[in-house]
This record gives structure tokens, sequence and C-alpha cells, in this order.
């Protein structure tokens, strides 16, 4: 049992480097300095940067259609979503400090297999739910690459005329009617592909972050409950050491706001947009009876729901394990405590009285039950375009 229990914490150490493999493959991981590291992401970020333009040129060209401004409006806020946040990680020194501290979170500082078996369960909720995610993303690309492939065999196979489309829309600025010039543009947009591997690996290193939050809470809450020692200054001392871990995870909180608050309100706003008009595409492929076309949409529109169900869960488990610490201040040993801690324990269950969140924009809460209004607001954004497409 002790046995696993250390081959399960050695593997819950790995979560930062577990989650982050696509951006160190690609040279986008903040800490690496190398000249490789370098040369990769200025090639990924050069080819991700000229596509994204080339699509809001096609977007501008179409304007006047509605279902082409969809279908390119799905694709161009992907991108640009996964974009801004890659830099935002390369760039800014907030979350290159963000990291940093989680790095040096490592759990050596647990101090038995109880406060072991804590830092498991966290770590391993975050790596669940980035497999998760990361293969929704890998599937959703595989499936919105290859769908105008599918569609063109399936015409050849029939016998029916047969064009070959790109999977993501440019312009282009030179002729692409003939094969050969289609099959080079589409070979060239394989590497957005990659792009969604990245956006999913970016979506972990968050989620990594608020589960250290989380787990630092529940140890803290762990340690307060067991709190215990005849020695009245060796007492005070280990709530004084407490108190002030409690102080960091606050203040490591607020710097993880100032570095995320503004980027999370952009993608509230974005991907609830993006969840009613890849729901709105599906319905349309569904009616006209397009199956490759609604396999491949539904699939996007569950990844772009899970993304945001994954703030709204990590949300969740930040404000429960904020309210469980507070709960622990009143419910641990506080009798037994010197004056000085007490009147400390009062301070910190003033603090406690306000459960932690994650906000977007400084206001909007990322809960469970904020995650149904979203989902309310996609249906209602889906219901005004279906009306508008019958008219």
């Amino acid at each position: 049992m002790l046995k696993l229990i250390q081959t399960d914490f050695l593997k819950a150490q790995k979560l930062i480097q577990r989650v982050s493999w696509p951006l160190r493959l690609s040279g986008f991981w903040p800490t690496d300095k190398s000249f490789i590291s370098k040369l990769k992401y200025l090639f990924t970020m050069t080819y991700l940067i000229t596509h994204v333009i080339m699509e809001y040129c096609n977007f501008i060209s179409v304007f006047k259609n509605l279902d082409l401004m969809i279908l390119n409006f799905i694709t161009i806020s992907v991108q640009t979503i996964t974009i801004v946040r890659l830099a935002v990680l390369k760039y800014n020194k907030i979350v290159l400090s963000l990291i940093e501290t989680m790095e040096a979170f490592d759990g050596s500082n647990c101090k038995n297999h109880e406060e072991k078996i804590i830092y498991i369960y966290h770590s391993s909720r975050a790596i669940f739910f980035f497999k998760i995610s990361f293969w929704f993303c890998f599937a959703s690309a595989i499936n919105w690459y290859f769908t105008p492939l599918q569609n063109f065999l399936f015409a050849l196979i029939q016998n029916e005329t047969a064009i070959l489309e790109i999977p993501y829309p440019i312009q282009t600025f030179f002729d692409i009617s003939s094969m050969e010039r289609i099959v080079f543009v589409y070979i060239y947009e394989v590497g957005v592909g990659w792009s969604g591997l990245c956006y999913a690996s970016t979506f972990g290193v968050i989620i990594a972050m608020i589960t250290s939050l989380c787990t630092r809470l529940a140890l803290l809450s762990h340690r307060i409950m067991n709190l215990q020692s005849k020695n009245t200054t060796l007492y005070a001392s280990l709530f004084h050491d407490l108190v002030v871990e409690h102080m960091d995870i606050i203040r490591t909180l607020n710097t993880f706001k100032a570095a995320y608050d503004l980027l999370f309100l952009y993608e509230l706003l974005n991907i609830t947009l993006l969840i009613s008009l890849i729901l709105y595409y599906t319905l349309m492929t569904f009616d006209d009876a397009e199956m490759v076309d609604f396999i491949s949409s539904a699939v996007f529109t569950f990844a772009a729901t899970l993304s945001m169900y994954g703030y709204c869960l990590a949300g969740q488990w930040l404000e429960s394990e904020s309210i469980k610490l507070g709960n622990t201040y009143w419910h641990c040993q506080w009798y037994d405590m010197p004056v000085s801690c007490k009147k400390n324990l009062i301070i910190c269950m003033i603090f406690s009285q306000t459960p932690l969140h994650l906000t977007a924009g400084g206001f909007y809460n990322y809960s469970l039950m904020n995650f149904t209004s979203i989902l309310k607001t996609a249906m209602a954004y889906v219901s005004m375009l279906r009306t508008v497409h019958q008219r």
C-alpha cells in the first residue's frame, strides 16, 4: 500500500511536465531559454499569425454571406484565442512567476502519507481532466481537417461532382482553382491542427495552476485540523506558519487573477458565442443530412463546451476547498490553543468568510451554477440565428 502511494506520488509530482509537453515541443514554455526553443517558437508563432491573418482577410471577403461568416468565425476565434494564450504564457512575467511557484510546490513538503494522498488526489483530477480535453481537442482537430477530404472521396465514389475544399478558409492571394494548388494549401494547413494541441496544453497548465492552489488549501485544512502540541511556544510557531501559508495562497490567487482576468473575460465572451455558432452549424449540417460534417462539428461543439466547463469546474474546486478551510477553522481544536493563537484564529475566520473564486474580468465567477447560465446564453444565440436563417 505504501509503495503504491509512493509510486502515485511520484507521478503526481510530474503534473506540470505531463500537461505542458506540446508547449515545450513548440518552444512556448517560458522557462526554456535555449536557442533551439527560441527557434521553434519563432517558426510556430510566425506560421500561426500568418495563417490567422489570411483567415481574417477571407472573413472580410465573405462579409455579406452569413453562413460563410459563421464558418470562418468558428476557426478564427479558436486560433485567435490560442495565439493570445501562447503570447500571455510566453511573455507575461506574472505567468512566469506563477509557473515557478507551481514548480516549487512539488509535494516535497508533504509530511506524511495522508498529505501525500491529498496531493495525489488533486493532481490526479487535473491530469484526468487534461487527458479528456486533450483527446477531444485532438479528435476535433483531426475531424475538422479531414472532413473536406472525406466529402471529396465520398463524392468521387458516388460519381458526383467532387470539389476538394480546404479545411480552414483563407485568402491565399493567388489562384487555387487547380487541384495541385488546392492539395498544396491543404497540406500547408496541417500545422493548424497542432495549434489545437497547444490550446489544450495551455488549458491544462491553467487547470494545473488552480489545482495547485486547491491542493495547498486542502493540505492547510488537514494540518489545522490535526494541529496538536503541548508546548505553547511550538504551538504558536506552527500556527503562525499555517497563517502565513493561508495568506500566501490568497496572494498567489490574486497574482493569478492579475495575469488571467482579462483573458478569461475575453474567452468567456468568445467561447460562449463560439459554442452557439458551432451548435448552429451542427444543426444546419444535420438538417441537410451531411453526416460527415455533422459528426465533425458535433465533436468540435463538445470540445468547446468542455473548455468552458473546465474553467467552471476548476472554479468550483477552488470555491469548495476555500469553504472547507473556513469550516476547518470553526471545527479545529481551538480550545487547546494559546490566547495569542486564538486571536489569530479569529482573523483567519474573518478572511475565510468570503470563499475564493476564479473570476473573469474580476466580476464573473466561474462555477458549475454559472456554467448552466453560459449554456442558456449560447442556446439563446442559437435560437436567434435559426430565426434569422429561416427568414
